[in-house]
């Protein structure tokens, strides 16, 4: 971190969005593959607490603390996210004193003379950064506080400023400010040249999208859309339609004596930025799907449902040759990298939310094996979660580098609370009689008109 399209035919389209109903053996309760976890491997509340205390100790850069905010409103605050079956427009107006208190951080840090007339109130960074999206993590939080029913909070300034002005000149600097690509209108993950990273897409458009909810702004919701498709488009790998970590523009990186500025671009498949990237897109689906302006974006959201499902499905190809584990390595695609816990706990935490939004519970044996493993053999009994990759090297293991993972113990919260609500939407299920010793749940995913299809079978049909 730090710093033509792909179509997909009629049935596949219809196949992801479909009814499943699964036969479950009597007194086993959801024993199928898609069952929750058995009790004793999942993280009790004790190891949760010291694995969101380390979290609290180590986040220090913007984007770290960006990702600490949205896993605490995952992990603690469900109401503020649009994950959660009770997130409603208007939002609750009870703002946490958590997430008020990082928004209270980020304005006494923020950096001062953002327009000309001295106001601090132009366009600008929530924070001072080499990252034009990182700052934009924070975003969230922010506009959150500006929310808040407490007149002590929602009239307070700092440095002159109040959070809701913050957040909207943090927007005017995404939409008007930031560098973009001239040809495809990217908006540029870095602040002096134009660069397109894969981790923008979980910094930048849930910003710009959960802003157009709560002001109820479509146009920003389709420019959080239009962002997800363009780095889609720049960065996907053909053949095996996972991301590469990033592209760079060189044309607009050369000065006038024509020296590339932008150093060399890591265009790798780095299993963290395509975690980032699907992750981003899922937020932004939820987001839209919560808004009053769901029902003129159903292309838009039929299309963040097939892309958050390329990576996850093309990731799913890996973890198949990684069986004991079912990490994903560093580098997706080379088998040679280290195993990373950080990114495959975020893609796991995913899969449980596309099962969660309707969309598909495919994955959730590969999010269930992950989760198993990180559980039995990448936790230390301090919290800290191990095998994760080096947080400012993104080639590096942390574990190897004597540091921890910022990122990945957010990633972990996110991963159990995602968890947390796919187990306890799970039907119990009783023993009936009447079927053979087999009982029919009423777990549908989608619409009811066609057979679901999973996994890769379905991903291959689409390439037909």
């Amino acid at each position: 971190m730090r710093h033509a399209r792909f179509f997909f035919s009629a049935f596949f389209m219809n196949g992801f969005l479909s009814r499943t109903a699964v036969a479950v053996p009597a007194l086993m309760a959801r024993a199928g593959p898609d069952s929750p976890l058995d009790p004793s491997e999942v993280f009790d509340d004790a190891v949760l607490l010291k694995v969101r205390s380390v979290m609290e100790q180590l986040c220090t850069h913007s984007w770290e603390n960006g990702t600490k905010a949205q896993a605490l409103i995952e992990y603690s605050y469900p109401d503020y996210s649009p994950f959660s079956a009770d997130f409603g427009h208007p939002i609750k107006s009870n703002i946490p004193d958590e997430i008020i208190a990082i928004a209270r951080t980020t304005l006494q840090n923020r950096p001062t003379s953002q327009s000309a007339d001295g106001s601090n109130k132009g366009p600008g960074p929530l924070l001072q950064d080499s990252s034009a999206a990182d700052p934009a993590s924070l975003g969230i939080a922010v506009l959150l506080a500006s929310l808040s029913s407490d007149p002590n909070v929602f009239q307070e300034k700092i440095k002159g400023v109040g959070y809701g002005e913050a957040a909207v000149s943090q927007l005017n600097f995404l939409l008007s400010g930031a560098k973009r690509n001239e040809k495809t209108g990217a908006i540029s993950h870095r602040v002096k040249y134009s660069q397109a990273w894969a981790d923008f897409v979980s910094m930048v458009p849930p910003f710009i999208a959960y802003y157009g909810l709560v002001k109820g702004l479509p146009e920003h919701l389709r420019q959080a859309y239009e962002q997800c498709a363009i780095y889609r488009t720049t960065l996907q790998e053909d053949t095996t339609k996972l991301w590469r970590h990033m592209e760079v523009n060189t044309v607009e990186n050369k000065d006038e004596n024509g020296w590339d500025l932008s150093g060399r671009p890591d265009i790798g498949l780095w299993a963290t930025g395509n975690a980032w990237a699907a992750s981003g897109m899922l937020r932004v689906y939820a987001t839209i799907l919560k808004s009053k302006h769901k029902d003129e974006m159903g292309e838009e959201l039929q299309n963040l449902a097939l892309w958050v499902q390329e990576i996850v499905v093309a990731s799913t190809v890996y973890i198949d040759l990684n069986k004991e584990t079912g990490l994903l390595h560093n580098y997706i695609n080379d088998l040679a990298t280290f195993e990373d816990t950080a990114g495959s706990t975020l893609l796991a935490a995913t899969m449980y939310r596309l099962a969660l939004l309707n969309i598909t519970t495919a994955y959730i044996p590969y999010a269930n094996k992950i989760y198993r493993t990180i559980a039995k053999d990448h936790i230390t009994g301090g919290g800290y979660l191990t095998g994760a990759v080096h947080p400012l090297h993104f080639n590096l293991s942390a574990d190897q580098e004597g540091t921890q993972s910022p990122e990945g113990q957010a990633f972990m919260l996110m991963m159990h609370a995602a968890y947390k609500d796919y187990a306890a939407s799970v039907p119990k299920e009783e023993p009936t009689e009447d079927t053979g010793g087999y009982s029919q749940p009423a777990v549908f995913i989608g619409s009811p008109s066609v057979p679901q299809r999973r996994g890769r079978d379905v991903f291959e049909d689409a390439q037909t």
